[in-house]
This record gives C-alpha cells, sequence and structure tokens, in this order.
C-alpha cells in the first residue's frame, strides 16, 4: 500500500497491534522513507472508544 500510494494511487494502512509491539516506531520508519509530498492522514481510536472516532480523527486531519 506505501508503494502505490507512493506512485499516486490512494491506499489505506491500518496498524494495529498490542501496547508495546512497536507500532509506533514502524510508522515512524515509514513516514522517514516515503516521498515528502506524499500525504499522509494519521488517526488514533483507544480500545474503550468506539471505533468510528479513529475515523472521524482521520477526517479532522483532512480538513486541516
Amino acid at each position: 500500500a506505501i508503494e502505490r500510494a507512493a506512485a499516486g494511487e490512494s491506499a489505506v494502512v491500518a496498524v494495529v497491534g498490542e501496547a508495546g509491539s512497536g507500532k509506533t516506531r514502524l510508522i515512524a520508519e515509514v513516514l522517514d522513507s516515503i516521498h515528502k509530498d506524499t500525504v499522509v492522514l494519521a488517526g488514533a481510536c483507544a480500545h474503550l472508544v468506539r471505533p468510528i472516532r479513529g475515523l472521524r480523527s482521520l477526517l479532522r486531519c483532512l480538513a486541516r
């Protein structure tokens, strides 16, 4: 999906895992390696809230 996005296609990547499994590090490494003109929207959702809140945070990021 990252390669498709870099080629100009739309792509969605969800990173899911246990606390401490390296999700943040993985995302940081990927973001460092992609083209600077690539638009990245990021959102997060705590496991105690409704899953739709993650989408809401993405839409807020897009609106900025």
